[in-house]
């Protein structure tokens, strides 16, 4: 079966696991930025634990902030350019059941 994708609701990206997600990834990096590994500039602005978790803390808010409006953006230009007739993306599903079907040519 050939989907393709007309339409992406942007709230979607915005009301979804996503912002989870990122919010996740922007903490992971924000431990091994300003806690872990941190760079030793910084390090010397940020002498006390309570300052680098709270730095930890705003780098994993703005990235998840910053991502979430970046796709944001990309599923409205997304759907300004299908609505102006260009095709959108195209997925195949396939059963795990079934086979492909292999087209065969005439001999």
């Amino acid at each position: 079966m050939q989907v393709e994708l007309k339409r992406v609701k942007v709230l979607s990206v915005v009301l979804s696991a996503l912002p989870v997600v990122l919010l996740i990834i922007g903490v992971i990096g924000g431990l091994f930025t300003f806690i872990f590994f941190p760079d030793p500039a910084m390090a010397r602005r940020l002498p006390q634990i309570y300052q680098k978790n709270v730095a930890a803390g705003v780098f994993a808010l703005a990235y998840t902030l910053a991502t979430i409006i970046f796709l944001s953006i990309i599923a409205l230009l997304y759907n300004l350019l299908t609505s102006l007739g260009l095709p959108g993306v195209k997925v195949v599903l396939t059963s795990s059941e079934q086979e492909p079907s292999e087209e065969k040519t005439p001999e």
